[in-house]
């Protein structure tokens, strides 16, 4: 919706902005006297922002509508920098944390302010040398700043608790074990430097996985990386014409914390290191800076880095044109991280669920097959392919299937739920009450699955049921109109109405509408107006016929029989109301149902 897409736009060009004014900030204090550098700060300060506004490794942000929380944090963490840097009132009263507050309720790496504050009081405003450390005067300049950060990292720790406290116990990021992770995320590091300076191979979702040992190669190579950025901060910090690219290092590898220490689901993802690219780009563009001015002469500085800056630039700007068209719709962006990142199982699945929603249901269980092969343990695989092959008519396979991917995550609310729609269907309704009373289980505020199981429930005839499941959801939604109207005795659906049936009875209303939910196979709502019909005329032989019918296609047959019975004393020749009758007859042997299905 373009309202998403105009947020997202804003969000992105509000954090260039604010990088801007920072970066003309740290830019004036770096910048060596003497031409061409005195008048140079203004316009890398632009460059900065306008190449972070159109970096290619940043698009994913732009088009990612959930990754906006990074725009927000890190819109909230340059804020507060800026207040900070400005003084007076905003410094001496702590107002400058007030936009690190703001970030950190829209992602908690917004808390990364205090350090960056300190690295910003040691590089920038004590203008500290590592040689200084050794005397005196150095040490005091360090405790100043230490001293000048602290409430910024009393203030961190507290909205970091107070944000994550928010959490339900035990909650996950869907991350495995720590060590491994970390050690992983030591080469990914290399990925996401990598994607700063050449940004191929955007996948919105990368099939990189954990690395087995420690002492794998790629580890060394992010070691090394850490090492050689540890190396050159430290020789920019040097010198005041460098810090800036110290405090943009700094800033690069601050940014990549959270990430690197918490477990998460993907070992990697291309908007991560969004907040770390802030840094990065400062430090980039003053370095590019500082080398053409000592490259080339006075005279040809300022064309040459504009020449420069406008083909980097424009490069980014196209690149995520182009980038953007793959996010255009779901099957061009799964078709390309399918491209780009073969041994992705979910990609895989997710490509094929394109194929299904728009019925090629045979292409997307070619795809959900191989995404089988891929991740074997991935439960949504086999429920989503139990779906396309019951498209196709193949019950067998779909059964089958679900039960596999529910004895994969028994504690699923999603398996649970799309079998419980599947025996729903099927004419298994008993048998589908107890999945989905397993998927309220494991996903208590599902609202959706609730109303699925309500709406069943009320088919059954079990009232006190019924009405004890509805007032649980009202618990949890008091505004909820399904749950509402059962908790009161009264029908989800609605008499058909309109000017061409405005002369028919009460009855024949309610009997149409429960014909329109059949056609619909909405067969639990059609129940509930067929009763309706009944209720006011309790002669109506179609209604009853058409009740009972409901009822056997839900599975509830031995509810079937009353309705049918009576049809069949009012009309005893009907030949519709004898074939329901005889059929519902046969699954409820001497008055039991039949099993319909073994417990999984």
């Amino acid at each position: 919706p373009r309202p998403y897409h105009l947020t997202q736009l804003r969000l992105v060009a509000l954090t260039a902005a604010l990088l801007g004014a920072l970066a003309l900030r740290l830019f004036e204090a770096g910048a060596p006297t003497g031409a061409p550098f005195e008048r140079w700060a203004p316009g890398a300060a632009i460059a900065a922002a306008t190449l972070f506004a159109v970096h290619l490794g940043n698009s994913e942000v732009g088009n990612y509508i959930s990754a906006r929380s990074e725009s927000i944090s890190a819109a909230g963490v340059i804020a507060a920098l800026l207040l900070y840097v400005r003084g007076g009132r905003w410094r001496r009263w702590h107002l400058y944390l007030v936009p690190m507050a703001l970030g950190a309720l829209a992602k908690t790496p917004a808390v990364l302010f205090a350090p960056l504050l300190l690295s910003w009081r040691l590089l920038i405003e004590e203008q500290l040398s590592p040689d200084a450390l050794r005397t005196a005067e150095g040490r005091a300049a360090v405790r100043r700043a230490v001293l000048g950060a602290v409430p910024a990292f009393v203030a961190a720790v507290v909205l970091y608790l107070f944000v994550e406290g928010m959490n339900p116990p035990g909650q996950t990021y869907g991350g495995g074990a720590r060590l491994p992770y970390v050690w992983t995320q030591i080469w990914v590091w290399v990925r996401y430097a990598a994607m700063f300076f050449a940004p191929a191979g955007l996948s919105a979702d990368t099939d990189w996985t954990i690395l087995r040992s420690p002492l794998d190669l790629r580890v060394l190579t992010g070691l090394t990386l850490l090492a050689l950025s540890a190396w050159a901060a430290w020789r920019a910090a040097r010198s005041r014409a460098t810090r800036p690219i110290a405090f943009g290092l700094a800033w690069f590898w601050i940014g990549l914390v959270p990430a690197t220490v918490i477990p998460l689901a993907e070992v990697t993802n291309d908007h991560r290191p969004y907040f770390a690219f802030l840094g990065l780009t400062l430090a980039a563009v003053w370095a590019a800076a500082l080398a053409i001015g000592k490259l080339v002469g006075p005279r040809s500085a300022a064309r040459a880095a504009v020449a420069i800056a406008a083909i980097v630039i424009l490069a980014h700007a196209e690149g995520t044109r182009a980038r953007n068209r793959v996010w255009a719709t779901e099957a061009s962006l799964w078709a390309d991280v399918v491209r780009v990142s073969p041994a992705n199982g979910r990609g895989l699945m997710n490509y094929g669920l394109t194929a299904m929603r728009v019925g090629r249901y045979a292409e997307a269980r070619v795809m959900f097959d191989s995404a089988a092969r891929l991740t074997p343990s991935y439960s949504l695989v086999y429920v989503n392919r139990a779906i396309a092959e019951d498209a196709q008519h193949d019950t067998a396979a779909a059964e089958s299937d679900f039960l596999r991917g529910i004895g994969l995550a028994p504690a699923d609310a999603d398996p649970h739920r799309y079998y419980a729609r599947w025996l729903a269907e099927h004419g298994r309704g008993p048998a589908a009450l107890g999945q989905y009373d397993l998927a309220v289980r494991a996903r208590p505020r599902d609202l959706d699955a609730r109303h699925e199981r309500l709406l069943l429930l009320a088919a059954s005839g079990d009232e006190p049921a019924t009405r004890a499941d509805a007032q649980a959801v009202l618990s949890l939604d008091p505004a909820d109109s399904i749950a509402g109207a059962l908790a009161a005795g009264r029908a989800t659906v609605f008499a058909a109405n309109g000017a061409a049936i405005s002369g028919l009875s009460h009855t024949r209303r309610w009997y149409l509408s429960g014909l329109a939910l059949t056609q619909a196979g909405r067969h639990a709502e059609a129940v509930q107006a067929y009763r309706e019909a009944v209720a006011a005329d309790t002669s109506n032989v179609d209604a009853l016929n058409n009740l009972g019918w409901s009822l056997g296609k839900l599975g509830f047959f031995a509810q079937a029989r009353a309705p049918l019975e009576r049809a069949r004393a009012l009309a005893p020749t009907n030949a519709l109301v004898l074939d329901n009758l005889a059929w519902v007859a046969s699954q409820v042997p001497n008055g039991r149902t039949r099993p319909s299905v073994a417990a999984p």
